[in-house]
């Protein structure tokens, strides 16, 4: 089974290190996620306002951020609800299906219909590591300039070249993503004088390894 985006059960040094990157003044904290039946993996801006339009409160907007275990970080732009006796609460639920969002507040941030690009670090310095974050970014940042809010809990492409872009750029992203599963399993397998299994041509003592 491949690894997948996780919850962090805990604030690593490395985990502080990343939010300081993206919100210097605020500190990530674990948020007890409370969804509702039809909020399953939804939209969370319109789950958070349609909660403030029912019980008050306020939405907050910041970062999601998830790992790829020993792999790398990832921040995604997220809303929780902050309830009116000042409590946070995730009200969207995750692919992972975690209790809790590891979550930080930035007021800089505000969903104004457009994407704003998720982020990354690092955790490894295995060349597969890198190619598959400059692939993703390569997908968000089109994303960021070219999908609009189209309304009823849809974002899209209103150009047949900007789809085509996507997909074109959405395989490159999952091509590194296999090539790095491939040099994760190849790992275990190699000999550290072998060619590495990334591909670069080197061995993998001075490559991945």
């Amino acid at each position: 089974m491949h690894p997948r985006l996780t919850t962090p059960t805990a604030i690593t040094e490395s985990i502080q290190k990343f939010s300081n990157s993206l919100a210097s003044t605020e500190v990530p904290v674990l948020v007890a996620v409370r969804s509702g039946k039809k909020d399953d993996l939804g939209d969370c801006f319109v789950n958070v306002q349609k909660m403030v339009e029912s019980r008050g409160g306020e939405i907050v907007y910041g970062w999601a951020i998830f790992e790829l275990p020993k792999l790398l970080l990832e921040a995604q732009f997220h809303a929780v609800w902050r309830a009116p006796d000042g409590e946070l609460v995730d009200v969207t639920k995750t692919d992972d299906k975690a209790q809790t969002t590891l979550f930080l507040a930035d007021n800089k941030l505000a969903y104004e219909g457009k994407i704003i690009p998720s982020r990354q670090l690092a955790l490894s310095d295995d060349c597969s590591v890198a190619r598959l974050i400059i692939a993703s970014q390569a997908v968000w940042e089109h994303q960021a300039k070219f999908q609009v809010d189209m309304g009823d809990d849809q974002v899209g492409f209103t150009e047949q070249e900007h789809v085509n872009e996507h997909h074109r750029l959405e395989e490159l992203r999952l091509s590194a993503l296999n090539r790095l599963f491939d040099t994760l399993a190849g790992a275990a397998k190699v000999s550290r004088s072998q060619p590495c299994s990334c591909g670069s041509g080197k061995k993998y003592k001075k490559c991945c390894g």
